[in-house]
């Protein structure tokens, strides 16, 4: 399906939706958190971004810990489009080492102590419940559709035009301020078990709680057994 930005209301669920910060208060929190040198690099990579005509987005749980003005140095970029070709050419600007996924479309800068992970913009298909997903290049919308969390789905333009301004479909803000775990869809669990063990663990870091729907859907999943299905190694990993 087309990938609009923003997504047409009909589209999805209504999610609550909080008034989000304009890009000067995050540019704000992020001098407080960081030191510049976080600030300048993302703005490199913008830049460099735009000059190759593609768009790229902070997502994830720097997005999330950077709102909690928390400092989180696990920088995830999504690419719309391939993003190997984006961080090999990165690697030469910037003079450092890469390394590249091909299963997933994704890629990594080594920026002396700093590691920052690319990846395509994508849609996930399961063929069993807690399966490895088959990936289909797509847009934002749908990219971040596909994650764990509300909390964990919120995205940050790095591109000059609208540099961090923050992009929330599906009421992520809304869910941080209120202390909330919320899935994206009611078989997100089911879909990938590991998200079960991802709950707890940050419901205990930050001190959230699951939303309600959340935690009939985790009781569900509990009850169903889903994490028989997952390898030791996953949930070690997990844990």
């Amino acid at each position: 399906l087309p990938d609009y930005l923003p997504m047409p209301q009909d589209f999805l669920p209504l999610a609550r939706q909080a008034d989000i910060p304009a890009a000067a208060e995050v540019e704000s929190v992020m001098k407080r958190v960081f030191s510049l040198r976080i600030y300048h690099l993302l703005g490199k990579i913008g830049r460099f971004a735009a000059q190759k005509g593609v768009a790229v987005f902070a997502v994830g749980g720097f997005v999330r810990d950077l709102l909690l003005e928390r400092a989180n140095f696990d920088i995830d970029i999504v690419v719309i489009g391939d993003a190997m070709p984006l961080t090999a050419a990165l690697s030469e600007e910037f003079g450092c080492e890469h390394k590249v996924f091909d299963r997933f479309h994704t890629a990594r800068l080594y920026l002396e102590d700093l590691k920052v992970d690319f990846s395509s913009a994508r849609i996930e298909h399961y063929s069993d419940p807690g399966a490895l997903p088959q990936i289909e290049f797509s847009g934002l919308s749908n990219d971040l559709y596909r994650r764990d969390f509300t909390i964990n789905a919120l995205a940050l333009s790095l591109n000059p035009d609208h540099f961090l301004e923050l992009k929330d479909f599906f009421g992520g803000y809304n869910d941080l301020l209120n202390r909330r775990i919320r899935i994206l869809h009611s078989f997100s669990f089911l879909e990938d078990p590991t998200r079960l063990f991802r709950a707890i663990r940050f419901a205990g870091r930050f001190n959230f709680a699951l939303e309600q729907d959340t935690r009939r859907a985790f009781e569900l999943a509990v009850s169903r057994e889903a994490t028989s299905r997952l390898s030791l190694k996953r949930i070690g990993a997990e844990i």
